[in-house]
């Protein structure tokens, strides 16, 4: 009877897109953080220069992990 069959579920699809919203998600914020770096540089605020520079950095990182030739 086919319409006792069970739902196939989609639970292997769900981790692979997440990764992928993960990467996105990293270098958009890095690329907002760059913005702000050179906000910051405008208005002569180099202390704050390099807190963005280290989250750049991070979310470079998680990118690279996430999407870049070796995952970790």
């Amino acid at each position: 009877m086919p319409f006792l069959r069970r739902p196939r579920r989609r639970g292997n699809e769900v981790p692979s897109w997440l990764g992928m919203l993960v990467c996105w998600a990293a270098m958009g914020l890095a690329v907002t953080m760059l913005g702000a770096a050179v906000v910051h540089g405008r208005r002569r605020e180099f202390p704050m220069i390099g807190a963005n520079l280290v989250l750049i950095v991070l979310c470079v990182a998680v990118g690279w992990g996430r999407f870049g030739h070796h995952t970790f």
